[in-house]
């Protein structure tokens, strides 16, 4: 099966280790998911007048078999989310376990065919 991510970057110009730590993070899924047939990552860079550092949002949308999950993280105040590399880190985190619920959902629902004869 084919397997398409996308990335988007807004408010900062990313550097290549950012770029292959995504890179890395989207191989991890697949390998821990293999249905997972789409992702598309955005990784903004939200100025807070308060703080002399930018704080990093990222969302994760990704296509599995019977489902789409989306992940968005605003970290509000906490400082370790400066940091792009550890944002995009918790965000994925969240989405392999949003994926293994998913691919658990999966095992345990009865297939059901439509030209299954109904019993009476």
């Amino acid at each position: 099966m084919t397997f398409s991510t996308t990335l988007q970057f807004r408010g900062f110009n990313p550097s290549d280790a950012l770029r292959a730590s995504i890179d890395e993070q989207v191989s991890r899924l697949v390998a821990f998911d293999s249905a997972v047939r789409w992702c598309r990552v955005v990784v903004s860079a939200e100025r807070h007048p308060q703080r002399n550092a930018d704080l990093y949002r990222v969302e994760l949308h990704v296509l599995v078999p019977g489902r789409e999950i989306h992940v968005g993280r605003t970290y509000g105040h906490d400082p370790r989310h400066e940091d792009p590399f550890t944002a995009v880190a918790d965000a994925f985190r969240t989405a392999r376990r949003c994926a293994e619920t998913a691919a658990d959902r999966r095992r345990q629902s009865p297939r059901r065919r439509r030209d299954a004869p109904k019993s009476a």
